[in-house]
């Protein structure tokens, strides 16, 4: 189980990168939209929800809201005037890191080694799996928010 406690503290630092990549975003570049590519906003929703339903996969409490629909997988990448705002999203993106990281070493073996109901498009069948997959998953919507702040002619981070 070292391993999902060491993962518990790599979305803490996730969440540090996030701070970094949009602390000097503003309303227009959250809603930018460059190349076709969604929104730095719709972005922040979906690995937000994906973390939300991370913590529903292990049992800790987030229900889930009408708003994540907004940001699934299938999402047009519209977001509508009731959605979370950037910074609500953030509030809860933060919020996850600190019950993921809490929740995640005291992870029983038999939750990390259950099946999920359908494999992931990673191969993923167990939670365990899973987790380290949505941890990649994050990872590479970190790097898009990275490339879009460069595209709005930010300074890199990295």
């Amino acid at each position: 189980m070292q391993l999902l406690s060491e993962l518990g503290a790599k979305f803490g630092f996730a969440s540090r990168m996030l701070t970094l990549l949009t602390s000097d975003f503003s309303e227009e570049d959250w809603s930018r939209r460059l190349y076709g590519v969604n929104s730095p906003h719709w972005v922040l929703g979906h690995i937000t929800v994906m973390r939300r339903a991370i913590l529903r996969m292990i049992g800790q409490p987030a229900i889930q809201l009408e708003w994540e629909t907004t940001f699934g997988m299938s999402a047009s990448g519209d977001i509508p005037s009731s959605a979370p705002t950037p910074a609500a999203l953030l509030e809860e993106f933060h919020a996850t890191s600190v019950a993921l990281a809490n929740a995640l070493p005291k992870l029983p073996e038999q939750v990390a080694e259950s099946e999920i109901p359908s494999p992931l498009p990673d191969g993923s069948r167990t939670v365990g799996q899973a987790l380290m997959g949505l941890y990649m998953h994050e990872c590479y919507h970190l790097g898009q928010i990275g490339l879009m702040r460069r595209l709005q002619d930010k300074p890199g981070i990295a």
